[in-house]
């Protein structure tokens, strides 16, 4: 406050009248005072300060000091402006944070008249949403996976007056955000295999707001074991791998949608669950069916139905079941039939006609096609028909004869197209019973193409032995000759071994035929590969042999050796291995046996024979008695050659 000259001065009086001056005595407690001589002061109470004050002076007319005089100032209390100070808080990114009354942002405040002040908002938030109450109290919610500081602005009001504007600081704190896994969608064709690697897999598209975490899988379909192995789904088998690659197989011949889930993990926190779909597309598979049996129908039987040959027809899966079907049928011999082979696809018969008079063979190739398109027919599946002529043949000029010691070849004729084959035996008989062999005990296998000139050649035969055969050609019915002979020829002379000496006879040429029948002796015969040679050094004999003698002592002798080990059984020929000296000597020497020098003597013999009297058992005898006709047939064949010639 101020006063005007005359001040505390106005109304002092002095009785001289002279001019007076005022000296502060004591200066006020409560404020700062400033008083001139002639009376004026100014006055400044202290900050907020309202109540009584007072200072005292004293009145100088130019020699005498008045007594003391008191001035009283009383400062009327005024409204104060209240006082906002700054906060700061702390929230962790994505939380909410909450601050009551209590704690708001009034607490820190004040006003001096101790009026209740109020918060007023002036600026927002940046980075979250802010409710500010007036009793100081707030809600800060930041922004969805922001973390970093925002802040906003206040002011209080007691009502009259606004405080200062002030900043309150938030700081949002980083946390760990967890992945998001989007669902996923694939595409792979029916019976095939979805392979996905990691750069196209379930990761690819899932998003992690913390840009440095690295995502894998930590579960399918809710359970962590289902990672990086194989796990059966409604429709189909996956195996996901934790980079998020996979391999997925539906079921056979499913198609449709399959799905499964998974779970995305960053190291710390693991997403919700994302979908897998896949869409398996539909494709066509190949129809199937079952084949009947090879046909053989005699010709002019007309037209032929072969109720129910194809079975089993079936469009594929059930989702197929509704394609329309229908049989490709072609053959390889068109003008057998007048009317082709075909099979109905709704009964599976099997229909065709054969054309007039016409016999043969005709391969047929059947494959079952459908409307599905893609894979839509079979594998082709094949079968015969046969059509035989319907007059058994006729067989003439039937003839053999023996270009080698083990095969013969038999020709002959008939007046129709039939089969060839030859039953025969080495002893002659009727026909007995039926097919195939007829009572023979051997047949070759039927050459099934039907020709009027017949020729079959026979192997595997005995050499020099005698056979009696009977042709037979299948044209409708089957035709068995009248029985014919023939003789495969003798082994082959060799060049005779050196003599190297001997006391019992001179060597023998031997023939291991069958049961080692001898056919002649000769000292400078040598057999062909089924035939031994025996040199005196070798083996010499103590009795003579002549045409038809048989040779029971080396028979014996090589069974001897052969069973103990110092002789071998010809693997190609199936004869008595050939004789040698070694083999002889190996086992005189196992027994103790002791020969003159050299050779193998009498002594050795009845040795090796063990005392025994070799005799000619009864199938010896029959083969003898049978290479006997046979050279006796081979002798009135070339007669009646001769005599057709004219030359006999």
């Amino acid at each position: 406050m101020s006063a005007t000259p005359g001040g505390v001065l106005v109304n002092d009086t002095d009785t001289e009248g002279d001019p007076l001056t005022a000296i502060v005595e004591d200066d006020p407690a409560n404020g700062t005072l400033t008083l001139d001589a002639d009376g004026s002061f100014t006055y400044v109470p202290d900050a907020d300060f309202n109540g009584t004050d007072t200072f005292t002076y004293r009145a100088n007319d130019g020699a005498i000091d008045s007594g003391e005089a008191i001035v009283t100032i009383i400062i009327n209390p005024v409204n104060d402006a209240p006082v906002a100070v700054a906060d700061t808080y702390t929230v962790d990114e994505d939380a909410v944070l909450n601050v009551d009354a209590v704690s708001g942002v009034l607490a820190n405040d004040s006003d001096m008249d101790g009026d209740t002040i109020t918060a007023t908002l002036v600026d927002d938030v940046i980075n979250g949403a802010l409710t500010l109450n007036a009793d100081g109290s707030f809600t800060y919610t930041p922004t969805t996976n922001y973390n970093g500081p925002d802040s906003f602005t206040y002011k209080t009001s007691d009502g009259t007056l606004d405080s200062n504007t002030v900043t309150v600081d938030i700081t949002v704190d980083a946390v760990n955000d967890g992945p998001v896994a989007i669902d996923d969608a694939y595409d792979v064709l029916e019976d095939a295999t979805l392979n996905v690697d990691a750069a196209s897999g379930v990761l690819e598209n899932d998003t992690d707001i913390d840009t440095n975490d690295v995502l894998t899988v930590s579960a399918v379909n809710g359970n962590s074991e289902n990672v990086d192995t194989d796990v059966v789904l409604a429709h189909g088998t996956v195996h996901v791998n934790a980079d998020g690659s996979f391999t997925y197989t539906p079921d056979a011949d499913f198609n449709g949608t399959d799905s499964f889930t998974y779970t995305a993990f960053d190291q710390t926190t693991n997403s919700s669950a994302g979908t897998v779909t896949v869409t398996i597309g539909a494709v066509n598979d190949a129809p199937s069916f079952t084949k009947g049996a090879d046909q053989t129908i005699t010709e002019d039987l007309g037209a032929q139905t072969v109720a129910g040959w194809a079975t089993l027809m079936s469009a594929g899966p059930v989702d197929e079941s509704g394609q329309a079907l229908d049989f490709i049928v072609t053959n390889d011999n068109n003008t057998l039939f007048s009317a082709q082979p075909s099979v109905a696809t709704t009964t599976g018969d099997l229909t065709y006609t054969t054309a007039a008079d016409a016999y043969g063979l005709a391969t047929v190739s059947v494959s079952l096609h459908d409307d599905g398109g893609g894979t839509d027919t079979s594998a082709v599946q094949t079968f015969t028909i046969t059509v035989t002529p319907d007059a058994a043949p006729v067989i003439t000029a039937q003839t053999s004869a023996s270009p080698a010691e083990t095969s013969l070849t038999v020709t002959w004729t008939t007046d129709n197209p039939a089969t060839s084959r030859v039953v025969y035996d080495t002893v002659s008989h009727a026909v007995l019973g039926a097919a195939p062999n007829y009572g023979y005990a051997n047949s070759t296998i039927e050459d099934a193409t039907h020709v009027t000139s017949h020729r079959v050649n026979i192997t595997g035969l005995s050499s020099g032995t005698g056979y009696f055969f009977r042709t037979v050609s299948r044209g409708s019915p089957e035709t068995v000759s009248d029985e014919f002979g023939g003789t495969t020829s003798s082994p082959t002379p060799a060049p005779t071994p050196a003599p190297s000496g001997g006391d019992n006879g001179a060597p023998v040429g031997l023939i291991g035929g069958f049961g080692g029948q001898v056919l002649g002796a000769n000292t400078t015969a040598v057999p062909g590969s089924t035939g031994e040679v025996l040199g005196a050094a070798v083996y010499n004999f103590t009795k003579d042999f002549g045409i038809g003698s048989r040779s029971t002592d080396v028979e014996e002798l090589q069974k001897i050796l052969i069973a103990e080990g110092f002789l071998n059984v010809d693997s190609q020929t199936g004869y008595f291995g050939v004789l040698t000296r070694a083999a002889v000597q190996a086992y005189q020497k196992a027994h103790g046996i002791t020969p003159q020098s050299g050779y193998v003597g009498p002594l050795t013999r009845a040795a090796l024979n063990k005392g025994t009297t070799p005799t000619m058992s009864d199938e010896q005898r029959a083969a003898l008695i049978l290479s006997l006709q046979a050279q006796l047939n081979g002798i009135l064949e070339r007669i009646a050659a001769l005599r057709a010639s004219g030359a006999y």
